[in-house]
């Protein structure tokens, strides 16, 4: 998935700059909102400032705080802006490539997966990626820094608390990464019968002549609602064990929190000068940043259940994008313009492996001679035009086409020249003079 990204470094450095800017900006307002209680409100309160002295001096302070949020949503602006867009360029991408890629594979490895799952992953699973890409490794990274920065503000301001804050996150994070491994497999069980279910869909809708023809509605409704089942119920394990991790992790940042306030109080409260005195600005800022502190630690508990749909999905993308054509290509085949003569030489060819449909074929067919193939339904009739179009590959024997290897022969040459009428015609979308010029495009 790297590879897709690093195209797109310019969209990641101006979408991370907005990020890390969002961030550092983010830490302004709590800072400001402190030292304006302890600098300005704390010595009017004791006679030190005169009103209107006062008064100018927040001012001040409201428009730097204003100025401050202004900044802020230009960073948040720019990094969705960015980010956003790399993440539709990127699943494009993957789309188109794994569109290409399917053109280039064979029959049997068309015959060996669901036609709904196909297209699932095509549409679906590459839409999660982006989904992921756009916001789930910005927010992550954001949180991250967050929480680093978080961390050096609070122990700066108050060494204790601040260690009191901190210390628990890599134990909150190591949860999150245990519990994300879990649900990663949970997910892809989850895709497993959605393809189930888009593939009786896939099955259904083309062939709604036959359901109809042979009354097999209900059947049909049977077949389809037991997937749908089968689906709810992978999905209602994903949240209930969801739901039973999500609320524990948020109380435990709820307890740092108390602890925090039970041993902050009796410093608030003590002699204004005093050992471990806590001034009221201090604390306040502590406060906001502390509030702070607890939106990374969620927003990478969310990101990390997206990510582990997208990583499924990614998972289901590059099994078909790793799959190798089954044709063995030298990259030196002939283009040959046939003749007519097609010879079958001791050809055993399997579909599975294990079970052979040919077993030592043996025929000539002369240049401009007509035979015809009969035999019961099953004999291979389908199976040796299949292999005159080299749609699959023999398990041994020969196949010569003019004498010539059929092996040794660049494919798509081969089939320009080679007029197929199937036995069930499949039109496309589109008028009848597009399907009739479909193979002269």
């Amino acid at each position: 998935l790297l590879g897709y990204i690093k195209p797109y470094k310019n969209e990641i450095m101006i979408g991370g700059f907005g990020a890390v800017g969002m961030t550092l900006v983010s830490l302004l307002p709590a800072y400001i909102s402190g030292r304006m209680i302890d600098n300005i409100v704390k010595p009017f309160q004791d006679g030190k400032f005169e009103s209107q002295e006062a008064m100018n001096i927040a001012w001040m302070v409201i428009v730097a705080l204003g100025g401050s949020y202004l900044i802020k949503e230009f960073f948040v602006w720019l990094r969705l802006k960015k980010m956003s867009i790399m993440g539709e360029k990127i699943a494009r991408d993957l789309r188109r490539d794994l569109y290409n890629h399917l053109q280039t594979l064979e029959m049997d490895f068309f015959s060996s997966k669901q036609t709904g799952s196909i297209i699932s992953r095509v549409s679906s699973d590459t839409d999660r990626i982006w989904d992921f890409v756009a916001f789930g490794i910005v927010e992550v990274s954001i949180a991250m820094i967050m929480l680093t920065a978080l961390s050096g503000v609070l122990i700066a301001m108050d060494p204790v608390l601040g260690i009191m804050m901190t210390v628990p996150v890599p134990l909150m994070i190591f949860a999150i990464f245990k519990h994300g491994q879990k649900m990663q497999r949970m997910f892809l069980r989850c895709w497993r019968k959605w393809s189930e279910l888009t593939g009786v869909l896939s099955d259904t809708i083309p062939g709604i002549q036959v359901v109809k023809s042979f009354n097999q509605e209900e059947r049909e409704m049977k077949r389809f609602n037991t997937k749908n089942e089968k689906a709810i119920h992978e999905f209602i394990g994903v949240y209930e064990s969801w739901t039973k991790f999500w609320p524990g992790l948020i109380l435990s940042i709820h307890l740092v929190m108390m602890s925090v306030w039970i041993v902050a109080m009796p410093r608030l409260i003590s002699v204004s000068g005093s050992d471990g005195h806590l001034t009221a600005g201090t604390f306040v800022s502590f406060l906001l940043y502390m509030t702070m502190f607890s939106q990374p630690i969620e927003i990478i508990g969310q990101m990390a259940r997206m990510m582990n749909r997208a990583t499924s999905s990614a998972y289901r993308i590059f099994e078909i994008l790793d799959t190798p054509s089954s044709l063995k290509k030298t990259g030196n085949e002939l283009k040959h313009n046939i003749k007519g003569e097609i010879e079958f030489k001791d050809v055993i060819f399997s579909y599975d492996g294990v079970r052979n449909v040919l077993k030592g074929l043996n025929f000539k067919i002369q240049e401009g001679e007509m035979i015809g193939l009969v035999g019961a339904s099953g004999d291979g009739k389908s199976t040796i035009t299949k292999l005159m179009n080299r749609f699959y590959d023999i398990s041994s024997g020969q196949i010569l086409m003019d004498g010539i290897d059929l092996r040794s022969l660049e494919v798509g040459h081969l089939r320009k020249q080679v007029g197929v009428v199937h036995q069930d015609p499949y039109l496309f979308h589109g008028t009848i003079f597009d399907n009739i010029c479909y193979g002269s495009a």
